[in-house]
């Protein structure tokens, strides 16, 4: 299959283009052939074969590169989308609300993943207090099975609840009630909710989803057990659109310090999928 891998070059003043030109030579010479660099030729300090040069009318580098990726990207591609800063996007907060906002997809989900688990946010880059109005029954139902859909492996979902303690019983908020419905629609094991704070005690393999309400509730465990060896992964799209989970760093930009452990990660997962499906 000839699978292509779009990569957009993200805020030019972070530490993505660093990350990436740093993983990009310790990488095979067929996985070279297949990565299409997407952004400002003049931002690369290595030689890349296959570049699709942008020039900015009216927009931000990174979101010239990513509307350019967009219009070449078909099914079974990857999208490899480099760190930016949320004020990059024409007002929208990140690479998940621009796509959301470009396929009319309000219900795309933000999933996280590491070699050892794999987690869901029900909510994502909005205020604490906007959380539990936004939650809705139906599209967490839809991120948990564009999740199924995207990872056919796991076998378990796992549910956090949305109040301390998950509610207890009605105790600290009645909020929990959203997970009645959602457990009647999943096709496969679904358990919860759970109090957030020990739900990864639960945690057995990683075909287990682990689905958290918001934001830093799932992230914050997260990412202190997994660091840099995460990858922040779009679901609902029909190609892959994939993403180191760490951000642009402006205080070690340019000079040399960052860590590209999270990237090499990210090529060897799409290295794997690729290899899979051929």
């Amino acid at each position: 299959m000839n699978q292509k891998i779009y990569i957009t070059q993200g805020y030019e003043k972070g530490i993505g283009l660093e990350v990436f030109q740093k993983a990009h030579q310790c990488l095979d010479s067929q996985l070279k052939k297949k990565i299409i660099f997407v952004g400002r030729k003049d931002n690369l300090d290595i030689n890349i074969e296959n570049v699709l040069e942008v020039s900015e009318k009216n927009k931000s580098q990174t979101l010239s590169a990513l509307d350019l990726a967009l219009s070449k990207i078909q099914s079974n591609d990857f999208l490899i989308t480099l760190p930016s800063n949320k004020d990059q996007f024409d007002g929208y907060l990140g690479h998940t609300e621009y796509l959301r906002h470009f396929y009319q997809k309000p219900d795309l989900g933000m999933s996280f993943v590491s070699p050892r688990a794999k987690i869901l946010l029900l909510s994502d880059h909005i205020s604490l207090s906007k959380v539990t109005s936004t939650l809705n029954a139906q599209s967490a139902i839809q991120k948990i099975q564009s999740t199924l859909l995207r990872f056919p492996e796991i076998d378990e979902v796992i549910l956090a609840g949305i109040n301390p303690h998950a509610g207890e019983d009605g105790l600290l908020g009645t909020e929990e009630i959203l997970f009645n419905d959602i457990q009647r629609h999943i096709h496969i094991k679904t358990i919860g909710p759970y109090s957030a704070d020990t739900l990864m005690f639960k945690h057995k393999s990683n075909k287990q989803l682990f689905v958290f309400a918001y934001h830093d509730q799932g992230l914050t465990v997260f990412k202190k057990l997994y660091g840099l060896f995460g990858l922040n992964i779009t679901t609902g799209l029909d190609y892959w659109r994939i993403s180191v989970d760490h951000g642009t760093a402006p205080d070690i930009f340019g000079k040399n310090q960052a860590n590209y452990q999270g990237m090499n990660y990210l090529f060897e997962f799409i290295n794997e999928k690729i290899y899979r499906s051929s």
